[in-house]
């Protein structure tokens, strides 16, 4: 029978579980680190129960893609966000997204800087990854599924709605999100989650209407 490979000092090894299942849940799910990350799942949960540990390269992934400090997820060191590490170049392979804003239409990305590889980039971008941008979940109305400041990346190539799905929509000069329906006529029924906020149609070409794409990938705290 082969032996189980030791995984050292059985305290540092829960201590990095425990490190490890906090970065997964403030990242929003297992499945949704390891596609961003470029890893599997499979591999990811078996390091989350403490069977196995990742190599290096791996975990450099997991750091990066969730935004937080290498040494601390290592070995517990250190701070867990990466403030005052900005300029520290993403690892080989990894992109940042740019961020919708309100403001400015797009910018650099910052409150929800997640970076993610460039495999889960190319099999995403409808066009290319400049279509990609992330963008914060601006408001409730989709909530329980999308809460409020969940990190979202919105497929700036679907803005012209070819299918029914949740899109992010930009109403008087204001970033909402809703689920759009396409109907006769060129009309888009718009759909919240949240039932404390109203259904509206909108024409496609209406004054101070315009769809800026499809959300293809959330992430969030439970």
């Amino acid at each position: 029978m082969a032996r189980r490979k030791s995984l050292g000092d059985p305290q540092d090894r829960e201590r990095f579980v425990a490190r490890l299942r906090k970065v997964v849940q403030g990242f929003g799910s297992a499945n949704s680190l390891a596609v961003a990350a470029g890893i599997s799942e499979g591999a990811l949960r078996k390091w989350m129960q403490g069977a196995s540990e990742p190599t290096r390269d791996r975990l450099v992934a997991i750091a990066r893609t969730a935004g937080i400090n290498l040494t601390w997820l290592a070995t517990g060191a250190g701070p867990k966000e990466r403030s005052g590490m900005e300029d520290t170049p993403l690892l080989e392979g990894f992109v940042a997204l740019e961020e919708l804003s309100e403001a400015r239409g797009t910018g650099p990305l910052s409150a929800t800087e997640i970076a993610f590889s460039q495999a889960w980039v190319a099999r995403h971008a409808a066009e290319s990854a400049a279509e990609l941008a992330g963008l914060p979940m601006p408001d409730d109305s989709m909530a329980p599924l999308l809460p409020e400041g969940a990190a979202l990346v919105v497929d700036r190539g679907s803005a012209t709605v070819s299918r029914d799905g949740v899109h992010v929509l930009r109403l008087d000069g204001v970033l909402t999100v809703r689920r759009l329906q396409r109907l006769p006529g060129g009309e888009l029924e718009a759909t919240p989650a949240n039932p404390a906020y109203q259904s509206f149609r909108i024409q496609r070409d209406a004054p101070g209407v315009s769809v800026i794409g499809r959300v293809i990938w959330a992430g969030h705290d439970f």
